[in-house]
Formats: C-alpha cells, structure tokens, sequence
C-alpha cells in the first residue's frame, strides 16, 4: 500500500483535509477548467491530461463531496 509519502503541505494561506490511510494512493489529481491532470507518483512518473468539460464538472462534484464529508483540521 502507498502510504509514505501520504502528507500534507501546511501553509497559512489554504485549507485541506484529509481522507483516511487506508485511502492513500500514488495519485494526485488537479481540476482546472475543463482539465483533469492525473499525476502518479512512481518510480517513472506518468502525468495524465485530459480535456473534457463534462469530466471536469464530475472530479468537482466529487471533490465536494468529499470535502463536505471530511472533518476541518483543527487547530
């Protein structure tokens, strides 16, 4: 399973949260647009673009839920 480099960035100017261990992936995944970046961080790192409006607006919708569905760090 991937976990070590399962982290967080802190910086004062944005907020995050974070899924469960057992939800750590190789994967980071950037919404921008009408654009899916899919980044897998392996041994050779593959970086998958996709255009696609409708896509775009389906990572969001999922992106949303999870953020709604994740507890706030406190602080």
């Amino acid at each position: 399973m991937f976990t070590e480099f399962y982290g967080v960035l802190e910086s004062p100017l944005s907020e995050n949260r974070k899924l469960p261990l057992e939800f750590a992936s190789p994967t980071t995944t950037i919404v921008y647009g009408n654009k899916i970046g899919i980044v897998v961080w392996t041994e050779i790192i593959r970086i998958i673009l996709i255009t696609n409006n409708n896509l775009a607006k389906a990572y969001n919708k999922y992106f949303e839920i999870m953020w709604n569905n994740l507890p706030a760090k406190k602080k």
